[in-house]
């Protein structure tokens, strides 16, 4: 469209309105049909070619059934080839701030800002597209219609509007590989960095409930190795019958009262000598899997990462976040709830004990002093005591599952190892480039103990 100049802003507004009021007419009689399709035969969206007429953004979006509806009896009314087209989530247009004029122009045809999925029904991978006006060939942009306006002194001054052009473009919408999503009892997002152009995570307040994962880590665990491309990843993905055995979204609390007290009256009392970990380690969670966030001088609170348990094939997975990493690891058993896997997962001597720290896989459980094996006892192999000894504190790495995983490093002023493999240590850090730090309480014997999972994994290396 050409720009108009003309005398009066009243006027141009009145031509402009006419004229696209004119071409959103001609668009809808000519590029639009009533939707025809049903359940038993649904409208194919990929069988209509570009000079075919296509039905309404509005038929579409209200004949597609939500993720919850489509999985009574896994039947869309569209579809688009071989996938089910399903609605997963959408936000009405808000109104154009810019163009008061906008919203009377498009009045007849509205544009919705969805999210929907492309079901394959062999794999039940969702793939998703951002907009579904690329369909009915709607394409909204910008332009400015200017002209030259006088002010009551006579002083000619630019005037410029910003309306809302239409053009009718046969784009086609396109898919990648990289899946958003798997439908199980309900849909699993993909948190991968690869799936960003078609993610729907905290799209509105019905996405942010839904279990959100790697897909990498997923197919790493489901195949018990590294895959490192999201071709195969996701040809893994499809051939398992994955359930959800359960789940719990983001979450956090308020400490009590009490220990908000505690806090504070610790800091006071130790000053630079205080260790938050070391605090937090002795009070009690409002249940498992919250862990204690600093938030300052004076203030903490519970936070509970998104957690699922998953199963496939007679094996159990645990799933969620750890310090910003998506992880996940196969359980040695088949737990039935996450408060369940959760004690699966921790050592033995760790389960109900105070004073307990955790960094990725490895355990510092504390040990009475009366359970150290004295200086000359036969069954110590190695003995360091760099406080008594004017020596350096003892550098050494726990053990590592792969040659490409990230080291936990040790820095001990004291530590002792038997011939039974236990090994014990005091006034020690633990270093790792993916978590924070772990430092022991002052003067405290430790041991150190793995997790009890078959194989743990990261979103992109074995963790």
């Amino acid at each position: 469209m050409s720009a108009v100049a003309t005398k009066s802003k009243k006027k141009t507004q009145e031509w402009l309105s006419k004229d696209f009021r004119e071409k959103i007419d001609l668009f809808i009689r000519d590029f639009t049909v009533p939707f025809a399709g049903t359940i038993e035969k649904p409208y194919n969206l990929s069988s209509v070619s570009e000079n075919q007429k296509r039905p309404t953004e509005d038929d579409i979006v209200r004949n597609l059934p939500s993720v919850e509806e489509y999985l009574k009896n896994r039947k869309s009314s569209v579809v688009d080839g071989k996938y089910d087209v399903i609605l997963i989530a959408s936000n009405l247009r808000s109104k154009n701030k810019a163009s008061p004029l906008y919203d009377k122009i498009i009045s007849g045809i509205k544009s919705y800002n969805i999210k929907i999925g492309y079901v394959d029904k062999k794999t039940n991978l969702v793939y998703s597209d951002d907009y579904l006006n690329k369909h009915s060939f709607s394409n909204f942009s910008s332009v400015e219609i200017s002209s030259i306006i006088k002010d009551k002194n006579g002083n000619k001054f630019l005037q410029t509007d910003v309306l809302t052009d239409i053009s009718f473009q046969n784009s086609r919408y396109y898919k990648e590989d990289v899946p958003a999503g798997l439908l199980t009892e309900t849909l699993i997002l993909n948190a991968d960095e690869e799936a960003e152009e078609h993610q729907v995570i905290g799209f509105n307040s019905y996405t942010k409930k839904l279990p959100c994962l790697s897909f990498s880590c997923l197919a790493n665990l489901l195949a018990n190795k590294v895959i490192g491309n999201t071709y195969d990843e996701s040809k893994i993905i499809g051939s398992h019958k994955i359930k959800i055995v359960d789940f719990s979204p983001e979450e956090e609390k308020n400490i009590s009262a009490k220990d908000k007290k505690s806090l504070a009256k610790s800091r006071k009392s130790m000053g630079e000598q205080f260790n938050f970990n070391v605090w937090a380690s002795s009070i009690t969670p409002p249940s498992k899997g919250f862990t204690l966030i600093n938030y300052g001088s004076l203030n903490a609170n519970w936070h509970k990462s998104p957690t699922v348990v998953l199963s496939s094939k007679n094996k159990s997975y645990l799933m969620g976040q750890d310090e910003g990493t998506y992880f996940g690891c196969i359980l040695s058993d088949n737990p039935k709830s996450l408060d369940a896997a959760y004690t699966s997962l921790m050592p033995k001597n760790a389960r109900n004990k105070k004073g307990v720290l955790r960094q990725g896989e490895w355990f510092a459980i504390p040990v009475n002093e009366k359970e150290i094996p004295e200086i000359g006892n036969p069954n110590i192999i190695i003995y360091h005591d760099s406080l008594h000894q004017a020596s350096d504190p003892a550098i050494f790495t726990l053990p590592i599952e792969d040659k490409d995983s990230n080291t936990h490093s040790i820095t001990a002023k004291k530590f002792i190892v038997t011939k039974d493999g236990r090994f014990y240590i005091m006034d020690f850090s633990i270093t790792h480039n993916e978590h924070e730090s772990m430092i022991g309480k002052k003067d405290q014997w430790y041991t150190i103990e793995k997790n009890t999972a078959i194989a743990s994994y990261s979103a992109e290396k074995v963790d």
